[in-house]
């Protein structure tokens, strides 16, 4: 556990300091909007709006695995 919190302020690994943030910030969130979703009752909804992301996420990554376009990010399908 000591060699994890000291990579966090390790200069040489920017990219876990970044995911850490990114799961903190997305914990917050994702909380707040879960509890929204259960008092409305729009479970349908939600379920239905990360099944559509999910579904471009594979293809932006099949698009790019299969060079038609190359390069193509991940969060380029989810939008």
């Amino acid at each position: 556990m000591n060699d994890f919190i000291s990579a966090l302020f390790n200069p040489a690994f920017p990219f876990l300091r970044n995911a850490l943030w990114a799961g903190i910030l997305a914990s917050l969130l994702f909380g707040v909007i879960g509890a929204i979703v259960t008092v409305k009752r729009i479970a349908g909804l939600a379920g239905a709006i990360s099944h559509a992301v999910l579904g471009g996420i594979g293809m932006a990554l099949y698009l790019s695995a299969t060079k038609r376009i190359p390069g193509m990010p991940p969060i380029a399908g989810a939008l």
